[in-house]
């Protein structure tokens, strides 16, 4: 007897880009899939319109739906019509658009993100998949012995990476107490700097590391010897939207972190709400050894079930392109309950 085929989805998709975003939510995943042999895979940055592409697919997830003009996504409704594809919408925050009541499912980052789509539209096709960190990029850059060797060998003055956004204004709560803490903290700063810091960054007081790549982002964080992370967030409707994504990377490291005391950082022990209570859990954290690598340890434990590659996690994903929103084989996995 022959041995079966192995039934597989067939996946178009238009990532947000080659950026944070489009790794995580739907690169990554899809090409981990298509390696197992789960999904027939195919992206586009841009967009297609010759309509035998869309009869070869069994799903279009689109994530870039600023980019496209409201006359395409029409196009796209109507050749989901005519071929039978189901249409998925994956957003890691909010868009006011037509679009979200039209697909046939909407999968968001977080549970309170849906919650806001849920006050918005009327549908009932949301479900939530957080996003999780590949093993395969980050997994292997924890070291017990070097980070106890680092906390020794810089202890006098440590050095405190700033994990935010890109928006300069993540930042403005905290920065008296930045410049207050100048001399005692070696301040790290990756891709965006706030104007306030250019005169320190200039005389070598700051460090600023304008071009941080997908690629390149933890053997950077490794070489630079990092203490801790610090992670300041504005306290606003769109950051409590945000998922955890520095934090895990940071866990990841089996650096402790220390994050403002908001929705994406709930997990996290060591939270803040003002630049003072940020500047005191440094101190804290950094007081003494046992103290250090205990916190360094709790730290990489917030990492070990948010791996991409453990079953239950792309097992999500898998089962988001092989059923529908309202098939029982989806429900069966207590992860989508939200």
């Amino acid at each position: 007897m022959g041995q079966v085929k192995k039934q597989i989805s067939r996946v178009l998709t238009y990532p947000s880009g080659m950026n944070h975003s489009g790794f995580y939510r739907t690169l990554w995943p899809a090409y981990y899939l298509e390696a197992l042999e789960h999904i027939e895979y195919n992206i586009s940055m841009q967009i297609l319109r010759d309509e035998s592409i869309y009869s070869k697919v069994d799903v279009v997830q689109i994530q870039k739906m600023k980019e496209m003009s409201p006359n395409f996504l029409e196009k796209l409704i109507s050749l989901r019509k005519k071929f039978g594809f189901r249409l998925i919408c994956d957003v890691d925050e909010f868009i006011d658009d037509k679009i979200i009541e039209l697909c046939d499912e909407v999968v968001v980052s977080t549970p309170f993100l849906k919650e806001q789509y849920l006050l918005k539209f009327s549908q009932n096709n949301f479900s939530v998949i957080t996003s999780k960190i590949p093993h395969f990029w980050a997994g292997s850059f924890y070291h017990e012995e070097s980070i106890l060797n680092n906390y020794r060998e810089n202890k006098s003055k440590p050095r405190v990476l700033i994990c935010s956004g890109t928006s300069r204004d993540d930042f403005s709560h905290v920065i008296n107490e930045i410049k207050q803490t100048i001399n005692d903290f070696k301040w790290i700063f990756f891709e965006t700097i706030p104007w306030e810091l250019q005169e320190e960054v200039k005389d070598g007081l700051v460090e600023f590391y304008p071009e941080v790549t997908m690629d390149s982002i933890h053997k950077q964080i490794s070489s630079l010897k990092c203490h801790l992370i610090v992670a300041p967030l504005q306290d606003t409707l769109s950051n409590h939207a945000k998922g955890d994504e520095k934090m895990q990377e940071a866990a990841a490291h089996g650096l402790p972190i220390i994050a403002q005391d908001i929705t994406p950082y709930k997990k996290t022990a060591l939270r803040f709400k003002s630049g003072k209570q940020m500047i005191d859990l440094i101190y804290k954290t950094l007081e003494n050894e046992d103290r250090y690598m205990e916190a360094s340890r709790q730290s990489r434990k917030m990492v070990d079930k948010n791996w991409l590659e453990l079953d239950e996690n792309i097992g999500m994903y898998k089962e988001l392109f092989a059923y529908s929103y309202n098939d029982l084989k989806r429900w069966q996995r207590k992860e989508f309950c939200y």
